[in-house]
């Protein structure tokens, strides 16, 4: 099976990248520069063709050897229907000669006379049937077969990782989908009922989006419309982006860029595969755009509205959706879309249109996919040795259990085997000998320039029999063997006794401290953390003295594994109570683990017993600094507002890691499950700094609006509002947050009038709204 498979992946590589360096080169032949369709076909066939073509190939062989064990009669059925109507109008004749005994003289033997005209059978005996064709396949050593096998092990992880990745980002964005709120404006569902009437689609859901600063088409069929359209365009502009969104449903882009991923998470030793991706989606584009510019009528509409796409994910520094078909992303070719555009006749290929019902480009696709199917049947294939699994297994450290358990550790010294086969297997005491075993044990171990084993198998009555030999050499097992030995026992002690096991044994004779000192003895990462973990969860501990949570902190800090660091401190902050100095040192070893996720799961299992100390928060501030993930940051800082009670220094650190994030959605986010805490005397002017410095005039608006909403305010927090006021630049956005300022604000004449100095800025129509929210000062 794993030849079948590494054969199957090497098979791919070089067949799609064949196709895929194919496909680049032909793109360039200006031949096919105006055809947006042959290319995309080309494109298609490139990335998909290598999956096909290389499954094809190895199927061919089994199928081929599967038609020669067919019976005899219905083999030669089958060969006598490529003969012709000669022989199957003799067919019986020939059962008839196949029924001849032995003496008889076959026909196809008989001579015949010069002139002489041959019989039926004679000529069905003489025709030739076509030989199979034999595929003359290319075999390689055992060694790169042994590589391969590795090879294609670590591809089966990963790319099995990846197509479950790939199917929860779906459900991820098929679930925010359903959440957004429907587009409620007239005007854009008389426009995309008309347009969908064109491409003679039913019309389409439509639904506005906070968080994605592009239009875009999602999974499912729904057209996801940002705010900032109605805000932005004019009507014409509107239409425009409605029928490019449309296209893509017409074209069906959202299924054809989700097989895309899926082809690229299987494939993703193939670099070509991203080429192929990206070329796809830009052509997608374009072929969107022209039928766009011929529905809308309005070409220049539809490229003013990609620039102002452009610009918003410029200054928002938004991006869509990987599975969703975006109007505009950061890495579009929008020069070239917007050039095409303003051209007289828009990116025509002849008269032919998108939504025309002509077919010759998928029979052209239909036959080019044949094609390379036959192609790779019949080119020679790459085929594997039998894969040595052992060796592919041994290529790292670790614990297995191919087979029996199997302990591998390989060091710049020398390595160790073992390999135990059966079970019940019993250590003595010390844990430095094997006293109970059924089945067998081979330990063996190349260090120094001698190799040394030992096979110890069960013998009937419970004996064990030992097999020692140095170098190949049997010997019996003298004293160095012996101590050798007792050292590989306690070596597999080590690893094979469960972690509780263990722990309770030797806290049970020398307590907490002989199990800390186990715990710093040099081993792997997994079985440190194992005996952290049953540490803590001895019933009979309690909380740890300081000197001891430092051990364990320092022992966990040894660790490289990243998921075992945050499992260790996680399990240290569930089941200990921690002094705020233990609290600091746990905080410094998180700020040195390499990830964002195990950075914030441990800030998070420690934010209901953070101490509101200095030292404490500086440190969670540094750990929040060593984040690069706006999202792992925002989750922390919400974890860490949901304690009750919070103290001013928390509020304060937290203020200030919200400034860290560059996303307005996770900065606005945060600041507003901030916002219920603040201290309104102190607090409110560093809350509006980090509220202005947001991008989106619609999520500075909804932070400004959250902190509004705490109820009345005093002047100095009405003014410091007012002071972040200028850098909105919507006018609709400006004015809803003077309105509900205006509800909360005191009746002082300072404050009145920079209220009416930040109305100056709005529409005649905004400014008498946000006017009119002052008549309640009149009526008190």
């Amino acid at each position: 099976m794993l030849e079948a498979l590494a054969g199957w992946l090497l098979n791919y590589l070089l067949h799609s990248t064949a196709l895929l360096g194919g496909a680049m080169l032909l793109e360039r032949h200006p031949a096919l520069q105006r055809s947006l369709t042959v290319r995309e076909l080309m494109w298609r066939i490139a990335l998909f063709g290598g999956l096909l073509s290389a499954t094809a190939q190895a199927l061919a062989p089994p199928l081929m050897a599967a038609f020669e064990q067919l019976p005899a009669e219905v083999r030669r059925s089958e060969e006598q229907r490529s003969v012709g109507l000669v022989l199957a109008a003799v067919e019986p004749a020939v059962d008839a000669a196949d029924e001849m005994p032995p003496t008889a003289s076959p026909v196809v033997d008989a001579k015949l006379a010069p002139g002489a005209v041959p019989t039926a059978v004679e000529s069905a005996a003489h025709t030739p049937v076509p030989e199979p064709v034999s595929r003359q396949d290319v075999a390689l050593g055992a060694s790169f077969s042994n590589a391969a096998g590795a090879l294609t092990v670590a591809w089966a992880i990963v790319s099995l990782g990846s197509l479950i990745l790939l199917g929860l980002r779906l459900a991820a964005l098929r679930w925010r989908v359903r959440r957004l709120s429907p587009a409620g404006e007239p005007s854009w569902q008389q426009a995309a009922q008309r347009l969908a009437g064109l491409a003679g689609l039913p019309t389409p859901t439509l639904r506005m989006s906070e968080g994605w600063h592009s239009p875009l088409v999602a999974p499912g069929g729904a057209i996801c419309l940002p705010r900032w359209l109605a805000v932005k365009l004019d009507a014409g502009q509107c239409e425009a982006v409605l029928a490019h969104e449309i296209a893509h449903l017409l074209r069906r882009d959202p299924a054809w860029r989700l097989a895309g991923q899926w082809a690229a998470a299987l494939g993703w030793l193939q670099p070509l595969n991203h080429l192929a991706l990206r070329r796809l989606d830009a052509l997608a584009e374009l072929a969107c755009d022209r039928w766009a510019a011929q529905a809308s009528g309005q070409p220049q509409a539809l490229a003013e509205s990609l620039y102002a796409c452009a610009e918003q994910i410029v200054q928002r520094r938004g991006s869509a959706p990987r599975l969703a078909a975006a109007m505009a992303r950061p890495d579009s070719a929008l020069l070239q879309r917007i050039r095409s555009l303003m051209e007289e006749t828009p990116m025509e290929e002849g008269k032919e249109g998108l939504v025309a019902k002509k077919f010759k480009w998928r029979w052209l696709a239909l036959g080019g996919v044949l094609a390379a199917l036959f192609g790779a049947v019949a080119v020679p294939a790459v085929v594997l040795g039998k894969i040595d699994a052992d060796w592919v297994l041994e290529l790292q450290d670790g614990v297995s259990f191919h087979k029996g358990t199997r302990i591998v550790t390989n060091d710049q010294n020398g390595s160790t085997r073992v390999n135990v086969r059966g079970g019940d297997l019993h250590f003595n005491e010390a844990e430095d000998e094997i006293i109970g075993l059924a089945g067998t044990v081979r330990i063996s171990e190349k260090r120094g320039g001698v190799h040394r084993e030992v096979l110890i198998e069960s013998q009937p009555g419970g004996a064990l029999k030992k097999s020692y030999s140095v170098d190949g050499k049997a010997q019996q097992l003298d004293a160095v063997g012996s101590e050798w030995l007792k050292t590989m026992v306690r070596h597999m002690a080590d690893v094979m006794v469960s972690a509780d096991e263990r722990v309770k044994k030797l806290h049970a004779k020398g307590g907490v401290d002989a199990v800390l000192a186990d715990i710093e003895k040099p081993r792997s990462d997994f079985h440190r953390r194992a005996r952290v973990e049953a540490l803590l969860n001895l019933r009979d501990v309690g909380d740890l003295p300081p000197p001891a949570i430092e051990r364990v902190l320092a022992a966990v800090d040894g660790m490289g594994s990243d998921f075992d660091r945050r499992t260790a401190l996680v399990a240290m902050v569930e089941h200990q109570t921690l002094p705020a100095a233990q609290q600091v040192s746990l905080l410094r070893t998180t700020a040195r683990i390499g990830s964002d996720f195990d950075r914030r799961n441990v800030l998070e299992a420690l934010a209901s017993q953070q101490a509101d100390e200095a030292e404490v928060l500086q440190g969670w501030v540094k750990v929040m600094k060593a984040m690069g993930s706006d999202f792992d940051r925002r989750t922390a800082i919400e974890h860490l507002m949901e304690r009750k009670p919070l103290g001013k220094s928390t509020l304060d650190a937290a203020l200030q890691a919200s400034s860290l994030l560059g996303s307005d959605f996770d900065r606005r986010t945060a600041l507003q499950s901030i916002a219920p805490h603040l201290d309104m005397a102190t607090q409110v002017e560093s809350y509006v700094q980090s509220a202005t410095r947001i991008g989106s005039d619609f999520d500075q608006r909804e932070a400004l609006l959250k902190l509004i909403e705490r109820g009345p305010l005093d002047k100095s927090a009405t003014l410091a509002i007012l002071e972040g006021t200028p850098r909105i630049g919507a006018d609709f956005e400006l004015a809803t947050v003077l309105k509900a300022l205006a509800e909360q604000m005191p009746a002082d004449s300072e404050v009145l009038s920079r209220y009416r100095k930040a109305a100056r800025r709005l529409s005649d129509h905004e400014r008498g709204q946000v006017e009119k929210a002052l008549d309640r000062f009149d009526r008190g």
